[in-house]
């Protein structure tokens, strides 16, 4: 079972300094045993056909260091680079104005990170995340990962979004069927209780558990993994866990630490009843580069962190059981 953790870096810098040392030191006493590493790339506008670098994207030498301090540690590594957009808007919701320029530009991106993965062992690779209003070119994508494959050998997958990954057509072309798993546990109920959360996704899981089974072979036989999913400690947070206040200080935001901690325990509880998952990667853990650092990071108090949190005790204990 995989037991991961994802860290969003936004600094070209921070990886593989002495404070991620300290950082995956943490991990490791936590019971984390994969830690999937995301380089963020922009896009101008959600138009545009440009994807580049940025003042917060990891250097490659940053990014190798610390693929090889986690590898010391005994970490596996999933390297999963998202593209955002500069403006602010989803990467699901996307709609560049040439499709073949935009493939031809991510294509080069994402074959850099293969090659940099079989150079550094990384054991999987995501080749794309969430682009809702992207996935349906499917000759593209197995272009992309025919491209993928001839540059690493090592598993790779697309990490769909919650509500699009039965839209995907190209599911038989990679190993392992990956899900951003932000299913709402709450409904309408803001004061929700452990076993409803847990029902609900137990629904959820049925959904993705029939949907993989009518797919036939060879789909209906690979791995699922649950490539993100976490819950922000806001009253609320758990009716939609993909959303997040932009701060703290943000009007009508109640810290609720307790619902926080109660989602982690639904979501441990469905998942162990699944032989068919192979594991899931918790959103997130935070580093000196995310507003919600522990202990000071001024969102600390409400954004996706479980550390210093109550939600913290219920991962470890997962994590650490045999």
């Amino acid at each position: 079972m995989i037991r991961g953790i994802n860290l969003n870096v936004f600094s070209r810098g921070y990886l593989g300094f002495d404070r991620s040392h300290a950082q995956l030191d943490a991990m490791k006493a936590a019971g984390v045993t994969w830690v999937a590493v995301v380089p963020n790339w922009y896009m101008p506008t959600k138009e545009s056909n440009q994807i580049r670098r940025h003042h917060d994207t990891p250097t490659d030498a940053s990014l190798r260091t610390f693929i090889r301090e986690a590898h010391e540690r005994g970490i596996r590594v999933l390297l999963k680079p998202h593209v955002d957009v500069e403006t602010g808007d989803w990467r699901g919701e996307i709609t560049p104005a040439n499709d073949a320029a935009w493939f031809n530009n991510y294509k080069r991106m994402i074959t850099g990170y293969a090659r940099l993965a079989q150079q550094e062992g990384v054991e999987a690779l995501v080749i794309g995340v969430e682009f809702n209003t992207m996935q349906d070119r499917t000759l593209r994508w197995r272009q992309v990962i025919s491209a993928v494959r001839r540059a690493y050998d090592g598993q790779i997958t697309y990490a769909a979004n919650w509500n699009g990954y039965d839209g995907v057509q190209f599911w038989d072309d990679l190993d392992w069927i990956g899900i951003d798993a932000y299913f709402p546990l709450a409904g309408g109920n803001r004061n929700p209780r452990v076993a409803g959360m847990t029902q609900r996704l137990r629904g959820h899981l049925d959904a993705v558990e029939d949907w993989r089974t009518q797919q036939g072979h060879p789909v209906s036989r690979k791995p699922v993994v649950i490539t993100e999913v976490g819950y922000t400690s806001v009253d609320g947070g758990s009716q939609s866990p993909s959303h997040y206040p932009d701060s703290c200080a943000e009007p009508g935001v109640v810290v609720d630490m307790n619902e926080q901690r109660d989602a982690y325990t639904a979501l441990f509880r469905a998942i162990s009843e699944r032989p068919w998952l192979a594991g899931v990667f918790l959103w997130w853990w935070d580093n000196p580069s995310t507003s919600d650092h522990y202990p000071h990071g001024d969102d600390w108090e409400c954004f996706y962190t479980p550390r210093g949190k109550p939600a913290m005790r219920v991962i470890i204990n997962a994590y650490r059981r045999p």
